[in-house]
């Protein structure tokens, strides 16, 4: 009796990794689209000199761009729109083996020209933070985290200084603002993820997000001025290939 017990518990286990396996050798593939502005494209404009109130012999000497929107002229491309994968009840996604590490190079965070860089940005859980200030003025880098208040970042940042930070401790549930104290036109978004299946649309509206785990997702699209463009945009990934949306119209841009 004792031999069939153990027989049938052997089975049931190589059983259980079997389809435990299976469950996670659906295979993978990848994200891409173009976010564009639906309507005319607005000239970019800039934020004006009598704004410019703080070190102007420094943040004074070339134009800021106005940055809640920004539009390629040539595309129609919508830039810092933000696709990050979305599941309820603190649900994940399966990790590709390559992405399960949160990435070993920090996420470098610049002042240039009293402007953050980047505006907009994925930053992962566990990830090493880098402040640099490239300008010759000192910088402040506040966060405003939404639910991780323990992870809130109000840092002095010496002039021409660098300063290296402890990883983020946990996810948030929105992009949410990076600002600057001292120099109040300067602000930035960052959304902070515990999985890699997260994206900012570049300079001509496009953006890729690779080996994801086939099967159907849902996604998150945000931009600043508009906030959600779509709350729950779904989408099928098929094993081996990449899945294009296409041109994504974003309305509310104007």
């Amino acid at each position: 009796m004792r031999r069939s017990l153990l027989v049938f518990a052997i089975a049931a286990t190589a059983s259980f990794c079997l389809t435990d396996i299976e469950a996670h050798a659906e295979g993978w593939g990848n994200l891409t689209g173009q976010f564009v502005i639906k309507g005319d494209i607005p000239e970019p404009t800039f934020l004006p000199k009598n704004k410019i109130n703080k070190d102007p012999a420094i943040c004074a000497v070339n134009p800021i761009p106005e940055n809640e929107v920004v539009i390629d002229q040539e595309t129609g491309g919508v830039a810092n729109v933000f696709v990050y994968w979305y599941g309820r009840r603190g649900a994940k996604p399966d990790v590709h083996p390559d992405l399960q590490d949160p990435p070993e190079e920090p996420f470098v965070f610049d002042n240039q020209g009293c402007v953050f860089v980047p505006h907009a940005a994925i930053v992962r859980v566990g990830q090493p933070l880098k402040f640099i200030n490239s300008d010759g003025c000192s910088h402040n880098i506040h966060t405003y985290p939404l639910r991780q208040q323990a992870d809130a970042i109000n840092d002095l940042v010496s002039a021409n200084a660098t300063a290296e930070k402890e990883p983020l401790s946990g996810p948030d549930i929105l992009p949410y603002p990076v600002k600057c104290d001292i120099h109040p036109w300067m602000n930035a978004f960052w959304y902070v993820s515990d999985h890699p299946y997260a994206a900012v649309s570049a300079k001509d509206g496009t953006f890729t997000i690779e080996k994801l785990p086939a099967g159907e997702h849902t996604f998150r699209l945000w931009q600043e001025k508009v906030g959600y463009v779509e709350r729950a945009y779904k989408v099928t990934i098929k094993d081996g290939e990449t899945t294009d949306i296409g041109k994504f119209e974003v309305e509310g841009l104007q």
